[in-house]
């Protein structure tokens, strides 16, 4: 079965390069003479050998092993005969991950696994995190640590993290405040201390906060200015103590999470101590296999969104119906990681931003800062990887010393459990509470399994007691006993694999073009779009945008 994995993964790999030079050059005449594009290098590769065989290079990111060039469609397509060249992607578009809220369930889920919102909830905001209401003065509050949140920008104005932006760098273009909106409200999630407002405390409201500005005006932003901002994280962590890395954006995924730009940086964040934290995308509705990129990576936790109906019942708590479904297109990771509350989530509004002028008429809540619209509105797996990086700001205060795989193991095996289908809730419902009780560490790296198809009708699960090593984290354990992971080996490898589940959904198994590796990327109407290649994010197969 594990070779069986293997020759799955870099089939996909082969053919997903294959299919992205093919687009090169179908639209090659469209393009200008040269363009922008990521060289991912093998892990011991030297960007010394492009320059030398006449690549133009622009910049070099070395913790992440990623090289931007400018090459010629000639170039392009020949690239990857360059020596310690992984693969070639075109400099692409990120954007943030935000989405209309969800005030009604929608009758056309396609995974139904959302309950009927109850009639007396009706038009209520989704409660605030139970965490953030508790009593500063008895528990962590995330004083000590900073979290570094890679977005839109930072409000310098609002009294909610006055004193608290310890730097702000700017890798976009226009100016170096927040002109969209997006990254003041994640920021006010983590660590807004409810000055202008106490209704509307942050989750980790000591925490301190570095702006790193990734995204313009209207939200979007190159992968390579991400990369450069996860760089400058990396770069600096021993100078502001930071800790956490925020990441709630991304784009659709392009190839295996060996050869993403995006994926390879989180993760160079994450071998550097850093706990990266990602929004795992907004289109669940899509179906399952709509992870984004770096949501994408095994290594970093993935919050999904979940709503709560505006009560303090837990008990008909569902996933949001936009937040994505795993597993990943490329690799079949077991994602999201975690759900956290994410919509309808109340939080900092950045004053004369984009989004304002969008929401805050009508979603706006007064407070004392300017006297009126402190605080508006906004629903996404965004604000569910916020809540997601508060709560681990706080976890590390209680415990500084543990590690980004402790954290990811904590939080995933003290969730609260919510359903039965991994690839919608993940492990369930981050819990600080439990997770501070719990006193658990790993020992080895807490990578989200992966599947693989072993019939028509069964998948084969990563049995992760033994991929994290220990019986401590088995797939019931991480994922609770309504998923019916059986005992039985589908090969000899039996320390390795455990029997999957008929899932009751056979429409997530049922797609060949998904699990057999000779059509896995037979749909070429993704693949002729000229826009893939332009200064555009992905499309998605209904004409939608990331």
């Amino acid at each position: 079965m594990r070779n069986l994995l293997e020759r799955h993964r870099w089939t996909c790999l082969g053919l997903a390069t294959l299919l992205v030079l093919a687009a090169m050059a179908a639209v090659g005449s469209n393009r200008s003479s040269s363009d922008a594009y990521l060289l991912v290098l093998e892990r011991d590769a030297s960007a010394e050998a492009l320059s030398s065989a006449g690549i133009e290079v622009v910049a070099t990111f070395p913790a992440s092993g990623v090289v931007r060039v400018r090459l010629s469609a000639r170039q392009a397509s020949s690239a990857l005969e360059l020596p310690g060249v992984l693969s070639v992607t075109p400099d692409g578009i990120v954007r943030s991950a935000r989405k209309k809220d969800e005030k009604k369930k929608p009758k056309d889920d396609p995974k139904k696994d959302d309950k009927k919102k109850p009639k007396d909830e009706k038009g209520k905001k989704d409660r605030k995190s139970k965490e953030s209401e508790q009593d500063r003065d008895d528990r962590p509050t995330g004083r000590g640590v900073t979290v570094a949140v890679l977005d839109s920008g930072v409000t310098e104005e609002h009294p909610d993290l006055k004193g608290r932006v310890r730097e702000r760098v700017n890798f976009a273009k226009g100016k170096g405040e927040d002109e969209w909106g997006h990254g003041s409200h994640v920021a006010g999630i983590v660590a807004g201390c409810g000055d202008a407002n106490p209704d509307y405390l942050g989750v980790a409201p000591d925490a301190d906060v570095i702006d790193v500005r990734v995204l313009e005006k209207d939200g979007e932003g190159k992968v390579s200015e991400v990369i450069e901002g996860i760089e400058w994280v990396i770069a600096n962590r021993d100078v502001y103590g930071i800790r956490v890395l925020n990441i709630s954006l991304g784009h659709r995924m392009l190839e295996s999470a060996e050869a993403d730009p995006l994926v390879r940086a989180a993760e160079a964040a994450w071998d550097a101590g850093i706990v990266v934290v990602a929004s795992a995308g907004n289109h669940g509705t899509d179906g399952y296999f709509t992870i984004t990129s770096p949501g994408s990576s095994p290594r970093i936790i993935t919050v999904g969104s979940l709503t709560t109906w505006g009560n303090d019942d837990p008990s008909d708590d569902v996933v949001s119906s936009y937040s994505s479904r795993g597993p990943t297109w490329s690799d079949h990771v077991v994602k999201p990681d975690l759900l956290a509350p994410g919509n309808r989530i109340m939080s900092l509004n950045a004053k004369n931003a984009k989004l304002n002028k969008e929401h805050v008429n009508k979603d706006s809540r007064d407070g004392d800062y300017k006297k009126k619209d402190s605080y508006f509105e906004l629903s996404g797996t965004s604000m569910a990887a916020a809540h997601v990086s508060g709560v681990v700001a706080r976890l590390l205060e209680a415990e500084p010393w543990l590690t980004p795989d402790d954290i990811k193991a904590r939080l995933m095996g003290t969730a609260r459990k919510l359903g039965s289908n991994p690839f919608a809730h993940g492990a369930g419902v981050v819990d600080l509470d439990a997770a501070l009780a719990d006193g658990s560490r790993i020992n080895a790296a807490a990578l989200s399994p992966r599947v693989v198809r072993a019939t028509e009708e069964l998948i084969a699960v990563e049995d992760t007691a033994e991929l994290w090593d220990d019986d401590r984290w088995s797939l019931g354990v991480l994922w609770g006993d309504g998923v019916l992971w059986s005992d039985a080996a589908t090969s000899s490898d039996a320390a390795l694999w455990s029997d999957g589940v008929l899932w009751s959904d056979a429409a997530l198994w049922s797609d060949a073009a998904l699990w057999s590796d000779s059509t896995l990327w037979s749909d070429t109407a993704l693949w002729s779009d000229a826009l893939l290649w332009s200064d555009s994010v992905i499309p998605d197969g209904k004409g939608k945008n990331d």
